[in-house]
Protein backbone atom coordinates (compact mmCIF):
# COMPACT_ATOMS: atom_id res chain seq x y z
CA UNK A 1 0.00 0.00 0.00
CA UNK A 2 1.87 3.61 -0.82
CA UNK A 3 1.61 5.97 1.87
CA UNK A 4 -0.56 8.96 1.37
CA UNK A 5 -1.10 12.22 3.29
CA UNK A 6 -4.11 12.50 5.25
CA UNK A 7 -5.57 15.20 5.76
CA UNK A 8 -4.40 18.02 7.29
CA UNK A 9 -7.44 17.80 9.91
CA UNK A 10 -6.87 14.39 10.73
CA UNK A 11 -2.96 15.05 11.26
CA UNK A 12 -3.92 18.08 13.61
CA UNK A 13 -6.70 16.04 15.76
CA UNK A 14 -3.84 13.90 16.07
CA UNK A 15 -1.35 16.52 17.33
CA UNK A 16 -3.53 17.76 19.93
CA UNK A 17 -4.36 13.88 21.41
CA UNK A 18 -0.87 13.36 21.68
CA UNK A 19 0.03 16.92 23.64
CA UNK A 20 -3.35 15.84 25.78
CA UNK A 21 -1.26 12.55 26.58
CA UNK A 22 1.62 14.58 27.47
CA UNK A 23 -0.56 17.40 30.02
CA UNK A 24 -2.08 13.89 31.45
CA UNK A 25 1.41 13.05 32.09
CA UNK A 26 2.30 16.14 33.92
CA UNK A 27 -0.89 16.07 35.96
CA UNK A 28 0.03 12.44 36.92
CA UNK A 29 3.89 13.15 37.84
CA UNK A 30 2.64 16.72 39.94
CA UNK A 31 -0.18 14.71 41.47
CA UNK A 32 2.17 11.67 42.45
CA UNK A 33 4.93 14.82 43.87
CA UNK A 34 1.51 16.13 46.07
CA UNK A 35 0.75 12.84 47.56
CA UNK A 36 4.38 11.62 48.24
CA UNK A 37 5.21 14.84 49.93
CA UNK A 38 2.86 16.96 50.92
CA UNK A 39 0.71 14.17 52.86
CA UNK A 40 4.09 11.98 53.80
CA UNK A 41 3.06 13.52 57.62
CA UNK A 42 0.01 12.01 57.76
CA UNK A 43 -0.25 8.69 59.80
CA UNK A 44 0.88 5.75 56.96
CA UNK A 45 3.05 7.73 55.62
CA UNK A 46 3.99 4.56 53.78
CA UNK A 47 0.50 4.44 51.89
CA UNK A 48 0.37 7.92 50.50
CA UNK A 49 4.29 7.76 49.37
CA UNK A 50 3.17 4.14 47.67
CA UNK A 51 0.40 6.64 45.93
CA UNK A 52 2.18 8.85 44.81
CA UNK A 53 4.90 7.01 43.27
CA UNK A 54 2.18 4.63 41.50
CA UNK A 55 1.06 8.05 40.45
CA UNK A 56 4.44 9.40 39.16
CA UNK A 57 4.92 5.77 37.46
CA UNK A 58 1.88 6.00 35.44
CA UNK A 59 3.13 9.80 34.54
CA UNK A 60 6.16 8.72 33.04
CA UNK A 61 4.60 5.57 31.30
CA UNK A 62 1.73 7.80 30.02
CA UNK A 63 4.83 10.22 28.79
CA UNK A 64 6.84 7.69 27.19
CA UNK A 65 3.84 5.64 25.10
CA UNK A 66 2.46 8.74 24.55
CA UNK A 67 4.73 8.87 21.21
CA UNK A 68 4.50 5.75 20.38
CA UNK A 69 0.80 6.11 19.91
CA UNK A 70 1.16 8.99 18.25
CA UNK A 71 2.97 7.62 15.69
CA UNK A 72 0.94 4.51 15.35
CA UNK A 73 -2.43 6.72 15.16
CA UNK A 74 -0.47 8.71 12.31
CA UNK A 75 0.27 5.15 10.18
CA UNK A 76 -2.91 4.00 10.38
CA UNK A 77 -4.16 7.84 9.68
CA UNK A 78 -1.51 7.45 6.27
CA UNK A 79 -2.33 4.00 5.14
CA UNK A 80 -6.48 4.13 6.09
CA UNK A 81 -6.48 1.02 8.27
CA UNK A 82 -8.59 1.24 11.40
CA UNK A 83 -7.02 3.23 14.31
CA UNK A 84 -5.32 1.38 17.28
CA UNK A 85 -7.00 0.33 20.34
CA UNK A 86 -6.78 2.81 23.20
CA UNK A 87 -4.26 0.83 25.71
CA UNK A 88 -2.37 3.60 27.05
CA UNK A 89 -6.28 4.81 28.41
CA UNK A 90 -6.90 1.44 30.09
CA UNK A 91 -3.71 1.36 31.88
CA UNK A 92 -4.12 5.12 32.71
CA UNK A 93 -7.78 4.42 34.46
CA UNK A 94 -6.81 1.74 36.03
CA UNK A 95 -4.01 3.51 37.68
CA UNK A 96 -5.87 6.16 38.42
CA UNK A 97 -9.14 3.89 39.95
CA UNK A 98 -6.60 2.17 42.21
CA UNK A 99 -4.98 5.02 43.74
CA UNK A 100 -7.86 6.83 44.38
CA UNK A 101 -9.57 3.74 45.84
CA UNK A 102 -6.27 3.83 48.45
CA UNK A 103 -6.77 7.70 48.34
CA UNK A 104 -10.08 7.36 49.99
CA UNK A 105 -9.77 4.74 51.96
CA UNK A 106 -6.53 6.18 53.45
CA UNK A 107 -8.70 9.64 54.21
CA UNK A 108 -11.47 7.52 55.96
CA UNK A 109 -9.01 6.39 58.26
CA UNK A 110 -7.36 9.71 58.96
CA UNK A 111 -8.58 11.88 61.75
CA UNK A 112 -8.55 15.51 60.56
CA UNK A 113 -7.96 17.02 64.30
CA UNK A 114 -4.53 15.11 64.33
CA UNK A 115 -1.31 16.68 63.87
CA UNK A 116 1.56 14.23 63.96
Amino acid sequence: MSERSPEAQFQLANERTYLAWLRTALALVASGVAAARLLAGQTLHWAWETVGVLLILAGVVTAALARRRWRAMDAAIREGEPLPAPGIAVLIAGVIVISGLITAALLLGTDPGHVP
